[in-house]
């Protein structure tokens, strides 16, 4: 008797590319301001749809002196691509000896045409100073790309006797009954040990449960500040009613009325490095970018450096919104960069 079929697993084949950037150290040194940036030579790779080759153009983007006038003192670093595609990057920075001096990875994003996606802050000025690296002649870049040359999907089946696991009802609601039960600790104050105040308003909490989940609070009770001597810790930049949804999450791993209060929450999850929440969050607006939000969502997206967020505000502007958007009055108030970038994307998409 054939087994039981009970999934599919679907294998996406992924393609990397390598480019090796040599740049002579005078033109490095020619950039003194925020802003000044250095173009690669392009680099060529392929995407297929079915069996059909289409070419990519790909170049990399360098800010010596910061792209942003708060990023002056790092090197800022993006790549760009002429297609829109999913991908992710790794950037190194390497000696004369091929040792390298720098790596850093670009989580995966999705490019919209010669919209950069990167490394706003790459790595401080000081950094490679000390390193001597500023001291040689030629200083050589190198860039992973890693993305899907397809859109082809091999499909795997799988049988029930590869599953090897607790029955899924068995497992959900054993993890509903956890959360359950942590939620329960939020509307009963009999142990809890801390107090988190905004607006007057008191949310009682959990140091242990604080701290296992958001290093600002760990360390804020690890250093024995006065507020985790007194159990009293003063909220100031976030309303009530954010701060009880922050920290339901923390509990639960859900919050209500998220959609409602979704800018606000970003940066609450931000403040305080709760990783998770800011992507949920992030994740709601790349799927809720509208005319109405585009312009409140870039801006966010400039102050907390959502690079992914930035490029889809940017690519919807250029591709729906336009004079929808750029007619707004709040319009003309967005950061010069960004003005940049949306004005740039508008005259490709005019020519």
């Amino acid at each position: 008797m054939a087994s039981e079929i009970v999934g599919k697993l679907k294998v996406n084949c992924l393609s990397k590319i390598t480019f090796e950037w040599q740049i002579d150290n005078s033109y490095i040194m020619d950039c003194k301001d925020a802003g000044d940036f250095l173009i690669s030579p392009n680099f060529t790779s392929y995407s297929y749809s079915g069996k059909i080759p289409h070419e990519i153009k790909w170049c990399l983007e360098l800010y010596p002196k910061g792209e942003r006038d708060d990023e002056e003192d790092y090197w800022s670093i993006y790549v760009l691509a002429d297609t829109e595609i999913t991908a992710s990057g790794i950037f190194k920075i390497v000696n004369n000896e091929g040792r390298i001096i720098v790596q850093k990875n670009c989580d995966k994003s999705t490019f919209a045409s010669y919209m950069a996606c990167g490394l706003p802050r790459f790595s401080t000025q000081d950094f490679l100073m000390k390193s001597g690296i500023l001291s040689n002649d030629k200083i050589t870049i190198v860039c992973e790309i890693t993305y899907k040359p397809t859109d082809e999907e091999d499909v795997v089946k799988l049988h029930k006797e590869d599953q090897g696991v607790q029955k899924q009802e068995d497992y959900i609601e054993a993890r509903l009954e956890v959360i359950d039960n942590f939620e329960a600790l939020l509307n009963d104050n009999k142990f809890s040990d801390m107090s988190l105040i905004s607006g007057g308003k008191v949310v009682k909490a959990h140091k242990c449960i604080l701290a296992n989940s958001s290093s600002v609070f760990a360390a804020m009770f690890e250093a024995g500040m006065k507020e985790s001597q007194e159990n009293t810790v003063k909220i100031l930049d976030i309303e009530y009613d954010v701060l009880v949804e922050m920290v339901r999450f923390v509990y639960t791993g859900r919050a209500n009325n998220i959609n409602a209060l979704l800018s606000e929450l970003v940066f609450a999850a931000d403040k305080y490095e709760l990783h998770l929440l800011k992507k949920i969050c992030v994740n709601k607006m790349l799927k809720n970018i509208s005319i109405d939000n585009v312009i409140d969502y870039l801006q966010i997206a400039d102050k907390l450096l959502i690079e992914e967020l930035r490029v889809e505000a940017i690519k919807f502007i250029v591709e729906k919104g336009r004079s929808d958007v750029t007619d707004k009055p709040e319009f003309k108030f967005l950061p010069h960069n960004i003005m940049y970038k949306v004005c740039c994307g508008l005259s490709r998409k005019d020519k």
